[in-house]
């Protein structure tokens, strides 16, 4: 499985988002291989609306008392049919406590969360015990590189987490980018990959999407 972080890129912003949702899509319906856009609030109600689902958030809140301002809250995503979020990105980050008690709390509303952790300690310490339906291992510094990947400079990390974690699937980001660099993580024990500049900034981005797409084959 693939899940692509849109961000906040200008590719992916208005019809640009829409067109690369749709992509998505058919890529994933080629390929037989699923692929999930992250998306920011107002594009997923726009690819709900034109696409179906399933679409996650990049984020979401889980606040008390409901009067709180400026949140996007688990119930709002849940009444608008929103699959799941992303909680805990190294670009959104939230304390253990946040993230433990939203993660649970969404899981009670029937949504699903793919939590972000950043080192083998995280796993260690806290990540392993998450009421989530996916981890990510995805170490800073290879956010966004387009030299190195967490396959190619922490496989030994990979490994260790995914054996921690079994058998909460395992997904993969930071610098994830090459065939290679899937295969290597699906070999040490990767279920899936989170993936943005690779395909949001590629110049093809359906040609991007689908080699990355058919290496999980």
């Amino acid at each position: 499985m693939i899940f692509v972080n849109f961000k906040n890129y200008p590719q992916t912003q208005g019809e640009k988002g829409l067109k690369l949702a749709r992509i998505c899509q058919e890529v994933s319906q080629k390929t037989k291989i699923p692929i999930t856009p992250l998306v920011s609030p107002l594009l997923a109600l726009e690819i709900l609306k034109k696409l179906g689902p399933p679409v996650f958030l990049q984020h979401a809140d889980n606040p008390t008392p409901s009067t709180k301002t400026g949140y996007i809250t688990l119930t709002q995503i849940k009444n608008l049919k929103i699959t799941g979020t992303l909680l805990n990105h190294s670009e959104h980050r939230l304390s253990p406590g946040e993230t433990k008690n939203t993660a649970t709390a969404a899981q009670k509303l029937g949504l699903k969360t793919i939590v972000c952790l950043s080192s083998l300690g995280q796993a260690q310490k806290w990540g392993r015990h998450l009421k989530t339906d996916y981890l990510v291992y995805e170490p800073l510094e290879f956010i966004g590189s387009s030299t190195d990947s967490v396959s190619t400079r922490r496989p030994e990390i990979i490994k260790k987490i995914a054996d921690l974690v079994s058998p909460l699937p395992l997904l993969v980001g930071a610098g994830i980018r090459t065939p290679e660099d899937i295969k290597i993580a699906l070999s040490l024990g990767a279920a899936g990959f989170l993936i943005s500049s690779a395909v949001v900034l590629a110049k093809n981005p359906r040609q991007k999407l689908t080699t990355l797409a058919k290496s999980l084959a």
